[in-house]
């Protein structure tokens, strides 16, 4: 049993406030995904001298209430709209943030973590019979005793997708690291209304084409199967494999002169490892149940 001893857990508020009124409607392909939540862990070595203990954690605790007030959906709460749909109203409620330490390394937890020890890494709490009191995202970080720290992310895939997720906690990282945001915060707006008098009557006709493709598929039974068992598994990217997947895809493409991300170089080979796996092994019904793992330098 990983020996975890949990701290605390409190709700993290952005230091600005949120403009009070704004709401934002979710889409479709949103509402669709309100049964399922994303888990993610992210490890960060401690290069030099071993930190106090919640050292870390404090300066982790300081840079994500900067850094929430460019993320009001984040801090919001759901609430219901007049047709019964899930709505964010944004607001300061925060964000709950679970503070703990574990004994050992990053590099000695990592060398035996299976599913159930990473588990333990990430808080997660169902939907209260209130929504309104229940926190959409959920944070934990994990100082190791002898050097490094994990961060769990866990959040509703209604409000966020994995590539949202990341983005969510790259602006974290550049929060603590350089004191600001590197990149834009994500824009979070409205579909434009329809403007009137400009009807194309094709777009008031459903395509029946397509509805009665996802009938068909809905007629079906027994798509997934309950005993599918879903595996973790651990992925470790030197800073030098990282630099050289970038410069490989850098000249690529020797038109753009952009270097691209580390977060581009390492999905290409994830990308290329899954690629290789499904030409021997071609599925009709693919289930992908992954943990995110990073190996960086500790935010200094």
């Amino acid at each position: 049993m990983a020996d975890i001893t949990y701290i605390c857990k409190r709700t993290v508020v952005s230091t600005k406030p949120v403009q009070p009124g704004k709401h934002l409607s979710l889409s479709v392909l949103d509402r669709l995904m309100e049964q399922n939540h994303l888990r993610f862990v992210y490890y960060f070595r401690a290069p030099g001298a071993i930190r106090e203990p919640g050292e870390m954690t404090k300066k982790l605790r300081e840079s994500i209430s900067e850094m929430l007030t460019c993320f009001p959906i984040v801090t919001g709460r759901l609430l219901r709209n007049p047709e019964g749909q899930w709505m964010i109203k944004c607001n300061d409620a925060g964000v709950r943030l679970v503070e703990a330490r574990i004994k050992g390394s990053v590099e000695n937890w990592l060398k035996g973590v299976d599913r159930e020890k990473e588990l333990k890494l990430v808080h997660w709490e169902e939907m209260y019979h209130k929504p309104y009191f229940w926190s959409t995202f959920y944070v934990q970080i994990t100082e190791f005793e002898e050097g490094g720290v994990a961060i769990g992310l866990s959040c509703l895939h209604l409000l966020a997708d994995p590539t949202c997720a990341s983005m969510f906690v790259k602006a974290w990282a550049d929060m603590t690291l350089t004191g600001k945001m590197l990149n834009n915060p994500p824009l979070s707006h409205q579909l434009p209304p329809r403007r009137p008098g400009r009807k194309n009557p094709s777009h008031d006709q459903p395509s029946m084409e397509l509805i009665n493709c996802y009938k068909s598929i809905a007629g079906k039974t027994n798509l997934v199967s309950t005993d599918t068992k879903h595996a973790t598994i651990a992925l470790a990217f030197s800073d030098p494999m990282v630099r050289a997947c970038m410069a490989n895809g850098q000249a690529m493409a020797a038109s753009d002169q952009s270097s691209p991300s580390p977060f581009r170089g390492t999905g290409r080979v994830i990308l290329g490892l899954y690629k290789q796996i499904e030409r021997g092994r071609r599925r009709s019904h693919r289930h992908v149940c992954m943990f995110r793992h990073e190996k960086c330098a500790e935010p200094g």
